[in-house]
Formats: structure tokens, C-alpha cells, sequence
């Protein structure tokens, strides 16, 4: 595939994306130019070129660390303008995989620190290597996880991540696992190999609308009360019901007793 960043290395396998951090030198830091590269990369329309999944990973030793420290160390003397920018970029970034219309898995080695958390816990799966440990570590120079938390909190057991943010220190791959919020532990070696399984095994029994709006779901009806929810997600199912790929999977389950292959 073409690969026009500078801080991203883009590649395919079939109807994967494969997206490597590639600053290994200072642990793939999320600094704006990054961030800015990814969400560029995120805004396209993969759908139509055939990809089912996206796979972040990060070059060298570490999926990411987190913030840049040359950019945190400029912070100070930031306007409040200017910082707000600075934030929001970071949300879009968060919001363009949360909300993106494809499966989003990401392949975590090594440290994964404050941001670097958000970036793979944004994703709908984390596959993680036997080294692999995590911290939300902002409280530890005066920050706040603010972002971050705020969307964990839909992923995470409460108890957990008040755990992470008051008292940070480095959570073992297998401790979150045992939580639930990584999805498997493999050998760093099968990161990419597993990804591959995975979004194999997804794109062959469900339709790509589906997983979209089924996401676009679970993440609509927070907030809302059980009546509220219960209404939006009925407009939801009528909808569904009239769209292409469900009348395609309703026929061919008629008429073969047996679901579709989507891939």
C-alpha cells in the first residue's frame, strides 16, 4: 500500500489494515503529529477498498508510551486555547476509532502507558503478548486521565480503574485479561497471526453494516435511561430490518437454513 506519513507504516493482509506506530526510537509517542497522521488514516473509507479489520501495533520494543515528553515539556507555556486544541485533537482521535465503522483490534508488546492506553482500549479487541503491562500514569506528574478514563469506564470494572488512575503502577498483561478487557494473550511473535484469525472469523459470519451500526449502538445508548435506550434501539432494529444485508441474510438463511458467509 502507499504509505504517505511519516510517523505511520501502512500495510495490508487481505482484509486486514495494519497500522504500525513507527517512532520505536521514543516508544511510539502520540505527539500531535501523530495523532494527526492516524486520525487522517482513519477518515478514509476503507469499507470500499475491502478491509473488514484494522490493526494498530507498535514498531520496536513498546506498543506506545503514551504522550511525547518534548511536547509535554512545551505544555507549559500553552495557552488555554492552545491546549484546548491540543485536547481535542486527542478526543478526535479516541472518537475515530470508538466510532470507527470497522473492526478495530489493537496488538500491545511491551509498555503501554497513559495514552497509549487509551489508543488500545479504543479498540473493540486488545490482543496482548506475555510482556506486554499497562499504566494510567498521569497522576504520577500532575496530569489528569481524563480522556482516557472517561471512555475506560465503558470497558473497565469500576474497581480496577479507580485502581489504575489513583494508585498507578504497571498491571500485568494477565491481570487484565483475568478483568476481561484484553481479549487474548499470545507470544509477541503470533500478535499480527492472531489478529488475522480474529478478523477472519468476524468478516466470514457478520455483515459489515451490522458490525457498524451494532457499535454505533452500544456506544449511543450510554447515558440514557432504560426507556430512552429502549426507544433509540428500537428505531434501530426497524431500520435494520429494511437495510440491503439484512434482507440478503434473511433469504439466504430461508432458503439454505444456514447464515450467510459475509468475506
Amino acid at each position: 500500500m502507499n504509505n504517505n506519513f511519516k510517523y505511520l507504516v501502512i500495510d495490508r493482509i487481505d482484509e486486514l489494515l495494519i497500522i504500525t506506530l513507527n517512532r520505536p526510537e521514543k516508544a511510539n509517542p502520540l505527539s500531535p503529529e501523530v495523532v494527526k497522521e492516524l486520525i487522517d488514516l482513519l477518515n478514509k473509507d476503507f469499507l470500499k477498498e475491502g478491509f473488514r479489520s484494522i490493526a494498530i501495533k507498535g514498531a520496536g520494543k513498546h506498543f506506545s508510551a503514551g504522550a511525547d515528553l518534548s511536547h509535554i515539556q512545551s505544555i507549559r507555556y500553552s495557552s488555554l486555547v492552545n491546549n484546548l486544541y491540543d485536547s481535542d485533537l486527542l478526543k478526535n482521535l479516541f472518537l475515530s476509532i470508538l466510532y470507527h465503522p470497522l473492526i478495530t483490534i489493537s496488538l500491545v508488546h511491551g509498555a503501554c502507558v497513559a495514552g497509549g492506553m487509551g489508543l488500545a482500549f479504543a479498540c473493540d479487541f486488545t490482543i496482548a503478548s506475555s510482556n506486554a503491562k499497562f499504566m494510567l500514569s498521569e497522576t504520577r506528574i500532575g496530569f489528569v486521565p481524563a480522556l482516557v478514563s472517561t471512555f475506560l469506564s465503558l470497558k473497565f470494572p469500576t474497581p480496577l480503574l479507580y485502581q489504575m488512575v489513583l494508585n498507578p503502577s504497571f498491571q500485568e498483561a494477565e491481570q487484565l485479561h483475568k478483568a476481561g478487557v484484553i481479549y487474548k494473550i499470545v507470544d509477541e511473535v503470533d500478535l499480527l497471526k492472531e489478529a488475522q484469525n480474529l478478523s477472519k472469523e468476524i468478516s466470514k459470519k457478520t455483515s459489515p453494516n451490522s458490525i457498524y451500526q451494532t457499535k454505533l449502538l452500544l456506544l449511543q445508548i450510554v447515558g440514557k435511561s432504560l426507556r430512552q435506550a429502549l426507544e433509540y434501539a428500537s428505531i434501530i432494529n426497524a431500520q435494520a430490518r429494511k437495510s440491503d444485508e439484512c434482507i440478503k441474510g434473511i433469504d439466504h438463511f430461508l432458503s439454505t437454513k444456514k447464515p450467510p458467509t459475509w468475506l
